[in-house]
């Protein structure tokens, strides 16, 4: 009975072994680039959000209490270590968004409204009708807030001062 001699045998088993390892090696590469990749990309943005912190200064209403028409003023300062784009962020009051963007603008250190560490941003806002908040009566019940709310999603609040 003829066949195939042992040499050969045992070189086509050895071809065979590296060619699975080399399938192998290619699959499983692609898969760690990928997640490497997706990996790095969520590590760089964590490591940004966590140290970006600001401050929402003062909150101020130029009448007690609040009415329509009257001026709410707030400042918010960046205490973090990245820049961020003052520009998107969101107020509110008592829970209300602002039908309008404020008047806002830098402090005069300041580039544009890139706020960088320590960098300040006053903005204005003459109340309408459906922002008025609860009211400045000094008691509990009547407390209203100001929340800014920036584009990565850290906010704060801010006690509205008659």
């Amino acid at each position: 009975m003829k066949g195939v001699s042992e040499v050969i045998a045992i070189i086509l088993i050895l071809m065979i072994v590296i060619a699975l390892a080399a399938l192998a090696y290619t699959w499983f590469s692609g898969i760690f680039t990928q997640l490497t990749g997706t990996a790095g990309q969520t590590i760089t943005s964590t490591t940004a959000t966590m140290g970006t912190q600001f401050v929402l200064e003062s909150a101020a209403c130029n009448a007690n209490p609040c009415i329509l028409g009257s001026t709410l003023s707030f400042t918010i300062r960046n205490t973090g270590q990245p820049t961020f784009d003052a520009t998107r962020t969101t107020f509110y009051i008592d829970g209300k968004p602002f039908a309008g963007l404020p008047a806002c603008a830098p402090a005069a250190t300041c580039v544009a409204a890139t706020l960088a560490n320590g960098c300040s941003y006053s903005c204005t806002r003459v109340l309408a009708a459906t922002e008025l908040p609860k009211g400045c009566g000094g008691t509990p019940a009547t407390t209203s807030y100001v929340k800014a709310v920036i584009a990565s999603g850290l906010e704060q609040n801010e006690i509205i001062v008659c």
